[in-house]
């Protein structure tokens, strides 16, 4: 199995990228406890020494490559957002517990999904990527039909995909193509009225 070395970073699409530590608990704690933020996630705890206690087991999981929870910042060094790759096994992984700050910058959330699934599929390029999506999740719904996942099954509130690397590598680089420079454009406007 592959492991990314604890002192993973990385930066791409204008993003700097590393693993979660207690430092960031409040941070974490503030974004999964928003109402709107994180309506579409499991619950969280409002308390930062709980995300602490809950961090430190995480970095077990971190250290033998089978959860790897990453953090999002600015080039500046602001956190934005975070998201996961976990319930790593042979075949198949799972990605979720993506939210981002609602002034995050222009597509900012977006590309830190994309950099989790690259993230992931490097790692494990004939691996199988699950996820969900709450139905009354819409923008995520209508974000997720980009990358053409394989609809599996369904329950009341929830619906279950999988992907390979080559779909969605191959549907990630023609999303790229349309959207990436819309993004940096607007973020250009947004930085020149700062």
């Amino acid at each position: 199995m592959n492991i990314l070395k604890s002192d993973f970073s990385l930066d791409r699409y204008g993003l700097h990228v590393r693993f979660v530590n207690e430092e960031d608990s409040e941070f974490i704690v503030m974004l999964r406890t928003d109402s709107q933020r994180g309506q579409y996630i499991s619950s969280t705890d409002a308390s930062v020494e709980k995300q602490r206690e809950w961090i430190r087991d995480y970095k077990k999981r971190e250290l033998q490559g089978t959860d790897y929870y990453f953090m999002f910042e600015s080039p500046k060094g602001e956190r934005l957002g975070v998201s996961r790759i976990y319930e790593i096994k042979k075949e198949t992984f799972q990605t979720g517990s993506w939210v981002f700050k609602k002034d995050a910058p222009f597509g900012a959330a977006m590309l830190g999904d994309i950099i989790c699934h690259e993230i992931a599929f490097d790692l494990f390029p004939d691996g199988v990527n699950l996820h969900d999506i709450k139905k009354a999740n819409l923008p995520v719904n209508k974000y997720a039909e980009n990358f053409n996942p394989t609809f599996i099954f369904e329950t009341e509130l929830t619906r279950y995909f999988i992907n390979t690397r080559d779909n969605y590598l191959k549907h990630k680089d023609a999303y790229l193509a349309k959207y990436l420079p819309l993004i940096e454009r607007m973020n250009k406007k947004t930085q020149e009225k700062d």
